[in-house]
This record gives C-alpha cells, structure tokens and sequence, in this order.
C-alpha cells in the first residue's frame, strides 16, 4: 500500500523523499496515522466497538518507516 501524505500543504516536508534523503533517509517518512490506521484494524476486527470507544494501543517502531 502506497503511503499519501495527508496534507501535501504542510509545512512537514519530511514526508517527501527529497527532504528526507537530506536528512539520511532512503525516502520520505509516512505520517504515524497512516501506519497507526491499518496495525489498529486488527483490534478493530477483534474486538469491535469496545476497542473504539475505549481501547488503547501503544506502538514502538525499531526504525522509521
């Protein structure tokens, strides 16, 4: 799945591969929230309603993504 820059206005220009290469990076970072969305669809899927209205998540990338 490609990863798409929620606001391409943002002053966050870490998320476009030219800024990011500058910074050491192969490519620019994907936004938490679009890696964050798909690890939760699995509680979602599990748990239903009771994870979206009260569940908590926490996640610990090894490296950015």
């Amino acid at each position: 799945m490609p990863a798409v820059d929620l606001d391409p206005q943002a002053d966050h220009r870490i998320h476009d591969d030219d800024v990011a290469q500058r910074f050491g990076f192969a490519g620019g970072l994907v936004p938490g929230v679009e890696v964050f969305a798909p690890a939760s669809a699995p509680l979602v899927a599990e748990h239903g309603e009771s994870f979206l209205s009260g569940g908590r998540m926490s996640l610990r990338f090894r490296k950015a993504v």
